[in-house]
């Protein structure tokens, strides 16, 4: 299960660096994605430290049950999103031209 996280993970942040590079502005760039970095690492270090509680004190099939309900309870919203296909989620396709071709 952690590898398929891991595996989830590398892919979404992959989306994420790319629609940040398409969408802004170079000179605003690294503070956007130092700050995307800071909320990602601070949200995984409270998430290990609230499952890490919860545990100790309830026993760690319960911690699993809770973190799979989380990542369940994160899926709906993904998708709703990825219904949508508004066009600035779009990534262009940057399909070669005759130009393009013979430079």
């Amino acid at each position: 299960m952690g590898l398929a996280f891991t595996f989830y993970s590398g892919a979404v942040e992959a989306c994420v660096v790319a629609l940040i590079m398409k969408d802004i502005d170079f000179e605003k760039r690294a503070t956007i994605l130092s700050f995307d970095s800071l909320v990602g690492s601070s949200g995984s270090v409270l998430g290990q430290v609230g499952l890490g509680r919860v545990s100790k004190f309830y026993g760690i099939p319960l911690g699993y049950l809770i973190s799979g309900f989380v990542m369940i309870f994160t899926l709906p919203p993904l998708m709703l999103l990825r219904k949508s296909k508004d066009k600035e989620d779009m990534l262009e396709q940057n399909t070669p031209t005759d130009s393009t071709l013979d430079a």
